[in-house]
């Protein structure tokens, strides 16, 4: 029998990429502005205006990228990529680009040249991150996975009883201690404990 799986939302991530657009905007209204400044400076005071096109035009792509990464999550889809990630990638790129054009360290250029290619890295493997959080039921245990590190596991054969709150799975153990299955932090809570709790019930692991 297949695995199911039931994809859950936790509503630390959901803040943290609500932050992310926030930073990315701000980073945006930065550059173009600096794009801006540098493309309509007086002749001979700025040497190039490639690059100050190329700030106007990573900060536009940031922006548009934000609006309808923002509109999908509304509608509840999901892109194949992180493509937020990947315009920021962009416009640090632009910006390590231009600080070859300044006077700074060959340390603070190198590192410049590596971030956008870590954030690029996100971006790509954006879709995976997503689905990391998820709760699992296959032939053999149930599973609650929240981060990479961050997973509780219990045998069926382990259970003797089932039963939820509001907030919260509790598993009660034939030996052992009660396993809780912290639901409250999640976006998605109400569906997850109604899911977790059909799993249990299905295998006769509930109380009624």
């Amino acid at each position: 029998m297949p695995d199911e799986v039931l994809r859950i939302e936790p509503l630390s991530n959901v803040r943290r990429k609500r932050a992310q657009m926030v930073q990315h905007g701000i980073a945006a209204f930065v550059l173009a502005s600096n794009g801006w400044t540098h493309l309509t400076a007086p002749a001979g005071a700025h040497h190039h205006p490639v690059l100050a096109i190329l700030e106007i035009g990573a900060a536009v792509l940031l922006i548009a990228a934000a609006a309808m990464e923002t509109l999908r999550h509304s509608r509840g889809l999901h892109g194949s990529v992180g493509w937020v990630e990947i315009a920021g990638a962009g416009m640090l790129m632009v910006e390590a680009i231009t600080r070859l054009y300044e006077p700074h360290t060959l340390a603070l250029r190198i590192v410049s040249f590596i971030l956008p290619f870590i954030i690029l890295a996100f971006g790509l493997f954006d879709v995976r991150l997503q689905q990391m959080p998820q709760l699992r039921a296959t032939d053999d245990d149930f599973r609650m996975r929240i981060r990479f590190i961050r997973r509780s596991r219990v045998k069926w054969s382990e259970v003797r009883t089932a039963r939820a709150d509001a907030e919260n799975v509790y598993v009660e153990r034939n030996d052992g201690p009660t396993m809780r299955f912290k639901m409250g932090g999640l976006k998605n809570r109400d569906e997850a404990i109604q899911w977790a709790m059909e799993q249990f019930r299905r295998r006769g692991l509930t109380a009624n």
